[in-house]
């Protein structure tokens, strides 16, 4: 009996522990073979609470990430991506942090969320 918890307990343990790590690494993603992170929705979300960026230009950055998720769908919809397919998304998304960073940076302020 005393052994039968002392293994339930290491057991639970083991998978705190483990499961915790796994959260450490959530921010890279990898679809067959293509690696990419997704800190820009953390990127916006500190733009909105400091008032940096404003309605249109949040609406204009998630319309670019849904159409970069839609372009990813399509590539992997034959279950691969071509060197062109990913070099495609790359540049997508390197223009996405290219446009949240001048957004972020000019002089128009404030974001009101409505509740």
């Amino acid at each position: 009996m005393k052994s039968l918890k002392l293994n339930l307990m290491v057991l639970g343990a083991a998978m705190l522990i483990f499961g915790l790590a796994s959260e450490s690494f959530a921010q890279t993603r990898y679809y067959r073979g293509y690696r990419y992170n997704h800190p820009t929705e953390r990127r916006v979300e500190r733009g909105i609470r400091s008032g940096q960026l404003t309605r249109g230009e949040v609406r204009d950055i998630r319309n670019q990430e849904r159409d970069i998720r839609r372009e990813r769908r399509a590539y992997l919809s034959d279950g691969r991506l071509s060197p062109g397919e990913r070099r495609d998304l790359r540049h997508d998304e390197r223009r996405l942090n290219r446009t949240i960073q001048r957004d972020t940076h000019d002089r128009d302020r404030r974001y009101y969320r409505r509740w």
